[in-house]
């Protein structure tokens, strides 16, 4: 595979966003780190750790040499080789175990320990004096799922190619954190707060306990089926409580409370003075505390480290955006990230270096001793320092893929940060906080370098994603066959980081996010036919808009207008939009108007593309059931009955 160029992360001393060997400094900084442990668990051993659980013979051991060192008066050089040997025969201390705690849609600065003035984090600012705070790190993308794709496997979106939510599963060539960990003999479990990280799109692969929301029967919500911190917090601690304590573990914990609606307790809304959102952030916080403090309280601890990080930022309305996914801004893209080491290690540091998310991966396999991290972006943040020069890349192709407009693909790094679309930009958010001057429109500022950083990046191998199996290529060839051609069209080869377009940039079409929005609120209230009026004029300037189509025939079906739903789901699928959801609407729009076959084909299609995909299932059973084909409806039954826990 090809290796990442060095110059990509640390031009100046060869740290890389690639396959990660710490140098020298790292390695003699690695040293000290474990001779210190080493040391305390020898101090531990000899003091008292004898007494709890050591083998019998040990000490037995350690009583007669202490005799005989009293009684013969061995030289000391002597006694302290001795005692050396005796400490090397006692059991070695417990392997580190590992907590990964995910804030979905968390600002950095909405947090007490980022200057937020309000009550909102007391638990997470307490543990930010216990472990290293990183004031500037971003995610790679604005939007959940890739996120963290890119913690979980130290790959920038381009190459894990998970790049909005929904549409694809994580490729199972990729090497996750868990399935390094659960390789080195580590219990791993995973604890998710949203529907949005749903088995289905292969994040889980790795963990041995992957515990999520179920789906939401809804039809037209566009909200996701989620659960309370608190909920989630019952749920790790059951775990917890269970486990086999003698075995190290990582956990991953995702709290999902600050995305939209916001609607925390009232008392958590009072305490931040009546904002929505950080009463939200203040809930979460709780939350959490109740967790580290049974951890705190029954040892935990002691021998786990502890990385807090946001997923994504939240616009709130800075920049015309009201929430997240569709620009590339500082709201949207700084995160919190706090890593914490059992042994106390740069307790209470802060640092302002620029580091990603992506860090997170190759950061824990080197905490838990896992071995290299191999071809990844994200680098070791324990290690050495981080090149003042050295940059991380960001992007949001939730526009380009959404809504016509063009993708967003970015670096930063402590000079500055470009921002390439078809109207590129460049800020400096040190000096200009807001990002209200475009360095490139006032004074056409060098922008040569970041370009360098994104192509080298686009030249990386990426992963290969699934292709269709021979089911899925017979299903697609009967659909053409039936007349509907382009119904297994694959997504658009997405254009690179660089790629020069004439589709308007995001950053210049937040009336149009607003418009989205407003029609989307109407659609959650189930004020549907209010809904359908405000996307239809959403699609009249612009027809490129498949979010907006999609949920135009979502209400229009929910209202039983199917004849006028199925056009808009027919060109969702021609243009390659092939979701589950998306596949078995069309399915729907068929068999009310009297097309059975191929209202199953699609349920078949939708099943395919999504096996936990319940409403195709339950689609294709009944309709297998009217037509009178009562084996095949027991398979699709049977496939439902699986489902359920």
């Amino acid at each position: 595979m090809q290796r990442r160029d060095p110059a990509l992360r640390n031009p100046a001393r060869g740290r890389r966003r690639g396959p990660h060997l710490p140098g020298a400094t790292g390695v003699r900084a690695l040293a000290r780190r474990r001779a210190r442990r080493r040391r305390r668990s020898s101090l531990h051993r000899l003091d008292g750790g004898l007494r709890g659980g050591a083998p019998r013979t040990v000490e037995r051991g350690h009583r007669l040499l202490t005799r005989r060192l009293e009684g013969a008066r061995v030289p000391s050089a002597r006694a302290a080789f001795a005692l050396a040997v005796l400490a090397a025969c006692a059991p070695p201390p417990p392997a580190p175990s590992a907590l990964l705690v995910t804030l979905d849609t968390t600002r950095a600065d909405a947090l007490g320990c980022y200057g937020n003035p309000q009550a909102t984090s007391p638990n997470l600012d307490a543990l930010a004096g216990e472990a290293l705070l990183f004031e500037r790190a971003r995610t790679t993308a604005p939007i959940t799922l890739p996120a963290h794709a890119s913690m979980l496997t130290g790959l920038y979106p381009p190459r894990h190619t998970l790049r909005v939510n929904n549409a694809r599963s994580l490729p199972p060539s990729a090497v996750t954190l868990a399935e390094r960990a659960r390789a080195a003999g580590l219990e791993t479990a995973a604890f998710l707060a949203a529907v949005v990280l749903d088995p289905a799109f292969g994040l889980d692969q790795g963990f041995e306990c992957y515990d999520a929301p179920p789906r939401s029967p809804s039809r037209t919500a566009s909200a996701y089926a989620e659960r309370s911190a608190e909920e989630v917090v019952d749920a790790f601690l059951t775990w917890h409580r269970r486990r086999e304590r003698a075995r190290p573990f990582l956990a991953w914990v995702h709290f999902f409370d600050p995305h939209r609606p916001y609607a925390p307790p009232a008392p958590f809304v009072e305490r931040v003075g009546g904002d929505p959102y950080l009463g939200e952030v203040a809930a979460t916080d709780h939350a959490l505390g109740r967790l580290l403090d049974e951890l705190g309280r029954d040892g935990t601890l002691e021998r786990t480290w502890v990385i807090v990080v946001g997923d994504h930022g939240e616009s709130l309305g800075q920049h015309g955006e009201p929430t997240h996914s569709l620009t590339c801004y500082e709201p949207a893209l700084r995160v919190p990230l706090l890593v914490r080491s059992p042994d106390g290690a740069r307790a209470g540091e802060r640092s302002d270096e620029t580091v990603s998310v992506v860090d997170v991966f190759p950061t824990l396999l080197a905490a838990l001793d896992l071995g290299p991290a191999g071809d990844v972006d994200g680098i070791d943040l324990f290690g050495a320092a981080v090149d003042a020069r050295a940059g991380v890349y960001f992007e949001s192709y939730a526009g380009h893929l959404d809504h016509g407009w063009s993708p967003l693909a970015g670096w930063a790094d402590e000079g500055g940060k470009y921002v390439h679309s078809s109207r590129p930009e460049l800020f400096d958010p040190r000096t200009d906080p807001g990002e209200e001057t475009d360095l490139l429109a006032t004074s056409g500022a060098e922008v040569s370098l970041y370009r360098r950083h994104l192509e080298r990046l686009a030249a990386l191998p990426a992963l290969v994603p699934e292709r269709a199996g021979g089911d899925a290529r017979h299903l697609l060839a009967e659909l053409e066959r039936l007349g509907y051609a382009g119904s297994g069209a694959r997504d658009d080869e997405l254009p690179e980081p660089l790629a020069a377009g004439a589709r308007p940039s995001p950053h210049d079409r937040m009336g149009e996010a607003a418009a989205m929005s407003r029609a989307a609120a109407l659609g959650d209230t189930g004020n549907l036919p209010a809904a359908v009026a405000a996307l239809e004029a959403v699609l009249d300037e612009n027809p490129h808009n498949l979010w907006a189509r999609r949920y135009l025939g979502t209400y229009l079906l929910a209202l039983d207008r199917e004849e006028e739903a199925e056009p808009h789901f027919r060109r969702l699928v021609v243009a390659g939009a092939l979701r589950a959801a998306t596949v078995n609407s069309l399915g729907v729009c068929l068999e009310r108007r009297g097309s059975n076959e191929a209202a199953l084909l699609h349920y078949r299609r939708a099943a395919g593309l999504d096996p936990r995909h319940r409403p195709s299932l339950t689609n294709a059973a009944a309709l297998c059931e009217r037509l009178g084909r009562p084996a095949e409806a027991e398979a699709w039954r049977a496939r439902l009955a699986l489902l359920d826990p």
